[in-house]
């Protein structure tokens, strides 16, 4: 049997530092939930799905030239994606800086899709950060023991800050964490790439 081509999934988004608050989430999670590693959590801006790897650097030209005021977020509910009765992501809601991140999403999404050679978003902007996958080995029995855990998440306290936008790919080894950034540009506190 020939063995599957690996097709990795692109995506821009923007960082979101976790350190401070993810593994005391992680700590609580059964073994039913996949957790994101810290440096896996950022909020997607654009998603490209498989693209041509000769892509990336055109992608990361354009990046270059994305400007935004750096800006702080903070976290609302944590729900099920893209529905609860059938969860691919457990994710929070913002509750500060949601309008921030549908403008940039707003601004940069189509453009940069048609980069890639990706088809263009048609959902209106949701910006979320998410955070862990409900693990699909555990079938039914997993999903509603991941929505039950995920309802009783305290969203973190305080605001984290958003500074830099970066491309993202698949890691190479999924069981240390979920996606490697390929480049990330920062944002310096003029707004200007």
């Amino acid at each position: 049997m020939k063995a599957a081509a690996y097709r990795p999934n692109w995506f821009v988004a923007l960082p979101v530092p976790a350190e401070a608050w993810l593994p005391a989430i992680a700590n609580t999670a059964p073994d039913e939930v996949k957790m994101f590693v810290p440096g896996d959590v950022h909020l997607t801006i654009s998603f490209f799905g498989t693209m041509h790897p000769a892509k990336k650097l055109d992608i990361i030209q354009y990046v270059q030239g994305i400007g935004f005021k750096p800006f702080a977020i903070s976290f609302a509910r944590l729900r099920p994606l893209p529905t609860e009765k059938f969860p691919s992501a457990l994710s929070f809601e913002l509750a500060k800086g949601k309008e921030d991140v549908v403008q940039i999403m707003e601004t940069w999404r189509d453009p940069l899709s048609a980069l890639a050679g990706a088809q263009r978003e048609t959902r209106p902007p949701l910006p979320h950060v998410t955070i862990a996958r409900p693990q699909r080995k555990y079938g039914a029995d997993g999903r509603r023991a991941a929505l039950a855990w995920a309802s009783t998440v305290e969203p973190p306290k305080g605001e984290v800050a958003v500074s830099s936008i970066a491309l993202y790919t698949w890691s190479v080894d999924r069981h240390k964490r979920q996606f490697d950034i390929v480049y990330e540009h920062f944002i310096n506190d003029k707004g200007a790439p």
